[in-house]
C-alpha cells in the first residue's frame, strides 16, 4: 500500500472524505491489495483511537510537506528558506492571494 492509499483509508475511516473526493484516475486501494491484507488493514484502523488516527494523519502531512519542500529545493536550488516557505504556500494559494498577503509573486 502506498502513502496515498493509506491516507485515503484513514480519512474514510475518520469519515472526513468520501470515495468521490480523490482522483478517480488513481488506482483504488482494492485493485492492488488482497482481500486478506485489506481486512487486516481495516481491522487495525478500527482498533486505533481517534488520537492515534490523528497522529497518523499528522505524520502523513509532515511527509507530504517534506516531499513538497524537497521538490521545491530541486527546482530552485538557490532558494533561501523564506522563498521555499512562499513556494510551499503557493502550492495551496492562488497567485493573487500570494501577491496580496505576502507581497510575493510565485511566477517571478
Amino acid at each position: 500500500m502506498d502513502l496515498f492509499d493509506l491516507f485515503v483509508s484513514v480519512c474514510r475511516d475518520l469519515g472526513r472524505i468520501s470515495h468521490s473526493c480523490y482522483n478517480p484516475a488513481v488506482r483504488p486501494f482494492e485493485q492492488d491489495t488482497s482481500p486478506e491484507a485489506r481486512h487486516v488493514m481495516v481491522a487495525a484502523l478500527r482498533q486505533m483511537t481517534p488520537a492515534q488516527k490523528l497522529a497518523r494523519l499528522e505524520a502523513l502531512n509532515r511527509s507530504v510537506e517534506e516531499l513538497a519542500r524537497t521538490g521545491i529545493r530541486m527546482r530552485h536550488p538557490n532558494a533561501c528558506e523564506e522563498e521555499i516557505r512562499y513556494r510551499l504556500a503557493s502550492m495551496w494559494l492562488d497567485r493573487e492571494t500570494m501577491r496580496k498577503v505576502f507581497d510575493w509573486d510565485p511566477d517571478q
